[in-house]
């Protein structure tokens, strides 16, 4: 246990001989150690931090083409539709919250 977080600490200094190098990985270690008890999925969590910045870029780069203007991505109608299904899925589970909120409960019969 104590050789590899050794070998990391050792490691993420020798690069910069930065402290504060070994202060985001000590912090990032916490805050991956929190989400792995609370049963996050990490996937999602790397393909955004991968994902993130080119899309970022390419958002910018747009913009600066069409000069500020959002319409630009509503124009067509694929690039419509798509940001339509979007804005579904991320509304459909506040919806679904919504609806079992309104149900009422029903009994699945005796319980012992």
């Amino acid at each position: 246990m104590t050789t590899p977080l050794m070998f990391m600490l050792v490691g993420t200094y020798s690069v910069n001989n930065s402290l504060l190098d070994l202060v985001v990985l000590v912090v990032m270690g916490v805050v991956g150690y929190v989400l792995r008890k609370l049963e996050f999925d990490v996937a999602p969590m790397i393909l955004a931090l991968v994902l993130g910045p080119m899309l970022e870029k390419t958002f910018q780069q747009s913009l600066f083409m069409s000069r500020g203007d959002l319409f630009v991505f509503v124009q067509r109608p694929i690039s419509a539709v798509l940001l339509l299904l979007l804005f579904a899925m991320l509304l459909a589970p506040f919806v679904a919250w919504r609806r079992a909120l309104r149900r009422p409960f029903a009994l699945a019969g005796p319980t012992r």
